[in-house]
């Protein structure tokens, strides 16, 4: 498989590049007596394919550099844990940085969550035990929408959770409204039983159906999250902060509930895959976020090139790896899952007409390296102000994400005891008028396009 380093340019790129440039460089000067050399030299003399030495080279290079980050990266840090005030002072500078280098820098709209109506013009709402289910959708940025579930408990809210999907998945499945066995299936509903106000929001998909211009009837195999993130880097923004900016502000619309119903409801995120890749990164960026559960996603990340470019971030392992970001979250309660997560073997198979997709593949976490890196997370806190939680099954990885032990760990945090009735007991719900959920798919994407497109156009 073909590798690519996080935070540095492609090397097939660098060839391509260099290339002409060595070819016109052989020309010039043609029957011209050559300059005197203003420095020692010899002669090139090495055999073979120079191009791929040379690509041989700046994999070499890339690859030390990536371990010297990791062995120099404690000396960028400067942490106060005194109290959280000076907590969050002393890692101000990385949190910029953060933001910086995943694009999340617009400023958001007045947060709003509006229900959606079916075909029949009626509010899209389904009543599940003891609460109701409404499709809802909110406005993020200028062009960029989000959409989503929205549970919420009959009673008095005891905790408000936004609780992330994997990519590839719906979420009405962690709604319990659909397809039982689901990683996650119905966690959200048992969330809501224990009092719980929960949204679940839709997140790009590996899927390739949009990935292109329907104008131009010009398709490629990119996932939509490939396609999304090829476009943002350009404009210095990114797939991760474009969804990290869907979470933040629910979180505003939750904290303007709270002021609302004068309430102190503790905000919580939870996430598995992708969504435990957005939750980690949502706790090291946000201290309204009081509790946090990060599924099938926590290793180490200096193999981070074997993984799909979308997930790529330039200069991240500079300052951050997992254990980094982990401890960015103190003095809050931070749980690390340790659950089978999504397997990826690469992109969408390539056809005619569509093809042009990066390699990459995902895998659960080695349980060693994950421990390790969790141990290294410990390590630099306090020895009497440990924020972390480590759940796992008996010494090795849980079949499925959130665990009754990983779940009791996050909600005490919130001052909600999580019910003992298992999401296995929850049926699916017949809906006859219900969301598209592939045209709801499609309009994600369109919506990440026209953001991109319009800061291109405000330069």
């Amino acid at each position: 498989m073909e590798k690519k380093k996080p935070g540095w340019f492609d090397c097939r790129v660098i060839s391509k590049l260099l290339f002409p440039l060595l070819i016109a460089a052989s020309f010039y000067g043609y029957g011209q007596s050559a300059p005197a050399i203003p420095f020692t030299s010899e002669p090139l003399t090495v055999q073979g394919d120079l191009s791929a030495l040379m690509v041989a080279g700046i994999d070499s290079f890339l690859m030390k550099e990536t371990e010297r980050a990791a062995a120099s990266r404690n000396q960028l840090w400067h942490r106060d844990f005194s109290d959280a005030g000076s907590f969050n002072r002393s890692v101000s500078v990385q949190r910029q940085e953060l933001s910086k280098i995943l694009g999340v820098s617009d400023v958001r709209r007045t947060p709003g969550l509006e229900v959606m109506t079916g075909t029949k013009l009626q509010p899209l709402e389904v009543q599940a035990g003891n609460c109701t289910i409404r499709a809802v959708r909110w406005k993020v940025l200028e062009e960029l929408t989000a959409e989503g579930l929205l549970l919420e408990p009959k009673g008095k809210v005891r905790a408000r959770i936004i609780v992330i999907p994997d990519a590839d998945e719906l979420p009405e499945v962690l709604a319990g409204m659909e397809h039982p066995g689901g990683p996650g299936y119905g966690v959200a509903r048992q969330l809501a039983a224990a009092g719980c106000e929960v949204l679940v929001p839709v997140l790009l998909s590996r899927q390739d159906n949009f990935s292109g211009s329907p104008s131009l009837n010009r398709y490629t195999n990119q996932t939509h999250r490939e396609w999304i993130y090829r476009q943002a880097f350009e404009v210095g923004r990114h797939v991760i902060g474009y969804e990290l900016q869907k979470i933040f502000s629910a979180i505003d619309w939750m904290e303007l509930a709270n002021r609302k119903e004068g309430s102190h409801a503790a905000i919580g995120v939870a996430g598995y895959g992708e969504g435990g890749l957005l939750a980690l990164y949502a706790a090291a960026l946000d201290p309204r976020i009081s509790s946090t559960l990060i599924s099938g996603y926590f290793d180490a990340r200096e193999a981070l090139w074997k993984e799909p470019i979308y997930r790529n971030v330039f200069g991240l392992l500079k300052y951050f790896g997992d254990a980094e970001l982990s401890v960015m979250a103190w003095p809050r309660r931070l749980v690390v899952e340790e659950s089978k997560a999504p397997e990826i073997s690469g992109a969408p198979a390539a056809v005619k007409g569509r093809s042009g997709a990066a390699p990459g593949s995902l895998h659960t976490p080695d349980f060693s390296s994950a421990k390790s890196e969790w141990n290294r997370a410990r390590a630099m806190l306090p020895e009497n102000e440990v924020h972390l939680r480590w759940c796992a099954d008996g010494g090795g990885a849980f079949a499925e994400p959130f665990s009754a032990a990983a779940l009791n760990e996050f909600t005490a945090a919130l001052q909600v005891s999580f019910p003992k009735t298992g999401s296995a007991l929850l049926k699916p719900l017949i809906v006859t008028d219900w969301v598209d959920t592939a045209k709801r798919q499609e309009l994600m994407v369109r919506s990440m396009e026209r953001q991109v497109q319009r800061e291109i156009i405000l330069g």
